[in-house]
């Protein structure tokens, strides 16, 4: 049975010009054509944007109480917080040792001797639940970088350590503006891996999201957009898009940061294969199908993700 892809409500064959629902017209769903008429495109009435002819979504299956609990039960407890990232592992991610990993001296500044290190770690700056980011100088050139590593307590887990690789792997391989350069993968005197990366001087988007005006932030959100592009052009979806993971440059750069839960739509990509990638995502803006544990993700999932941060910058708006 068809619905209407604005409200989702079933309706009647033959598709009626309008849902009754939500009063939106629908044009020719027979060839999957529609346009919102509660949108005003012009004000002589002539549009200037050609109906777009696309697939509509397909209507997800039901899930019941039961089934969702079971899917959430070891994930999501009383305790947890709803807006911090959750990965549950459905498949282990395959070895890979398709990387060159060379060895570079990784010290702390106050161990720093007469004999420079390739890296100087001053302090830490971040911390996941798998990984911590440091504040450091290259001293080759003599910059000021971030470097990621693995936490020591899983420093030596094979399935963690390919995760790690993989995350590099895709990192340096989404050249964009808007998404955070990779410099170099390598290990340290104790085999930890680590990777450095560009340092952004600024603030999560999270923090100011209330106080910019609705124009900034669809500025920032159309520039998110374009990393998104990039990357889906590239056959990888971020999978976990919000604020909190958004850098915002004291410059005005705009970086898409933590690609964790990166995963490929293609079976022979960099990043872990959509199909084993399991639950996974940040609860108040996951997309149904990610949700629910039984569906496979995809690009669409990844628009669902600029469409909830989209919804958050207008309810802020009407506060």
């Amino acid at each position: 049975m068809p619905h209407c892809p604005f409200c989702h409500e079933d309706l009647v064959n033959p598709p009626p010009k309008t849902c009754l629902n939500c009063g939106s017209s629908l044009l020719d769903l027979g060839s999957m054509t529609f346009s919102n008429a509660n949108l005003v495109l012009s004000i002589d009435g002539n549009t200037p944007f050609e109906i777009e002819t696309i697939p509509l979504p397909e209507k997800l299956p039901p899930l019941s109480a039961d089934r969702l609990d079971t899917i959430w039960s070891d994930t999501i407890t009383n305790d947890s917080d709803p807006d911090v990232t959750i990965k549950k592992e459905a498949k282990p991610v395959s070895s890979t040792s398709r990387f060159s990993v060379k060895q570079r001296e990784v010290v702390k500044s106050r161990d720093v001797t007469d004999s420079l290190p390739d890296y100087e770690l001053i302090k830490l700056i971040g911390e996941g639940g798998m990984g911590v980011i440091y504040s450091a100088r290259q001293t080759s050139i003599d910059r000021e970088i971030a470097i990621k590593m693995i936490k020591e307590k899983y420093a030596s887990a094979d399935h963690v350590r390919n995760k790690f690789l993989i995350e590099a792997s895709v990192l340096g391989d989404l050249d964009h503006p808007n998404i955070v350069p990779v410099h170099e993968l390598g290990t340290d005197h104790a085999n930890h891996l680590f990777f450095s990366m560009k340092k952004v001087q600024g603030v999560e988007w999270k923090e100011i999201i209330g106080e910019k005006s609705i124009h900034q932030n669809l500025d920032i959100l159309m520039r998110v957009a374009d990393a998104v592009a990039f990357s889906h052009s590239r056959d990888v979806i971020h999978r976990d898009l919000k604020p909190e993971n958004i850098m915002l440059g004291e410059f005005g750069e705009v970086l898409v940061m933590d690609w964790g839960l990166a995963v490929s739509v293609n079976p022979t990509g960099k990043a872990e294969n959509v199909f084993n990638a399991g639950l996974g995502g940040t609860p108040p803006y996951m997309a149904p199908e990610m949700a629910s544990g039984d569906l496979v993700c995809g690009y669409t999932s990844d628009v669902y993700l600029l469409g909830a941060i989209l919804y958050e910058i207008i309810s802020l708006g009407f506060k």
